[in-house]
């Protein structure tokens, strides 16, 4: 994938956090200067666009982010480890965070079910990897297998701790 030159990069963004509404101008010098921090790679565009739409779309927030997007982009655990709520039950917390994965881009729909629940998904190459590098970097250990019998895309991922 390539790298989005300004005008890209800037459309990629705006489209992420506001969809088809105007980037509001107290917003707009702070989310330009956010991008230039994604250096043109779109998956950061993406990631930090994800942030952006879920959370506060005010100046101090932005500022915030901008402050601290490399921590943003590489070691955010993006809330994923925030304790579960007791009165749900697990697969309802899960399903909590599998949404709110996919809210943020960290997570691809593949195919939706009947009933609009998610059927299939997947994640881009690009955040396997990060994922990778970062569960060795952590010292997890990690034995990635493919299994070719069992369906040509699937691997199977053993974590030990």
């Amino acid at each position: 994938m390539r790298s989005l030159d300004y005008f890209d990069g800037w459309e990629l963004l705006r489209e992420r956090v506001f969809g088809e509404e105007r980037c509001p101008p107290q917003l707009n010098n702070i989310g330009k200067r956010i991008l230039h921090h994604c250096e043109g790679l779109p998956l950061s565009v993406v990631l930090i666009g994800g942030l952006l739409y879920k959370f506060e779309r005010t100046v101090s927030y932005w500022h915030y982010v901008l402050s601290n997007i490399r921590s943003e982009i590489t070691d955010k655990d993006y809330g994923i480890l925030d304790s579960p709520d007791r009165s749900k039950s697990l697969e309802e917390v899960a399903e909590e965070y599998l949404k709110d994965l996919v809210d943020r881009n960290l997570i691809l729909v593949r195919e939706w079910s009947y009933s609009g629940e998610i059927k299939t998904c997947s994640i881009h190459d690009i955040l396997r990897d990060f994922c990778l590098m970062k569960a060795e970097e952590k010292k997890f250990s990690l034995d990635v297998e493919y299994l070719p019998e069992v369906h040509d895309n699937l691997r199977q991922v053993f974590l030990q701790i």
